[in-house]
């Protein structure tokens, strides 16, 4: 089964920090829900049995995703590109962390 990010559903983000980690839970879901759909409209042939399961374990696995959303919703709209400032700040250190770790060897 796939590991899912943690959400508590009472934490109210109250930090840029904490709404980009709710962002990061919504992004994370929206490409899992994605991977699963393509991967069905690929190969037509898993839509047996085996595609309810699938289908079944993916629900589980997004479940946090609606809290996270929720709070999302209710924050200030300054908070909120605070946080997206955050998680755009963490997936541009994600994207060029191979280049820069190599030249910290050389």
């Amino acid at each position: 089964m796939v590991q899912r990010p943690a959400i508590a559903a009472d934490s109210t983000p109250s930090t840029a920090e904490q709404i980009a980690d709710h962002l990061a839970v919504q992004m994370w879901a929206q490409l899992l829900v994605a991977d699963h759909l393509e991967r069905f409209a690929q190969y037509p042939s898993l839509l047996g049995r085996g595609a309810v399961a699938q289908l079944e374990s993916l629900l589980v696995c997004v479940r946090s995703v609606a809290d996270a959303r929720d709070e999302l919703i209710r924050l200030d709209g300054a908070l909120l590109l605070d946080g997206f400032a955050v998680w755009g700040t963490r997936q541009r250190a994600v994207k060029t962390w191979p280049a820069s770790s190599s030249l910290g060897r050389e």
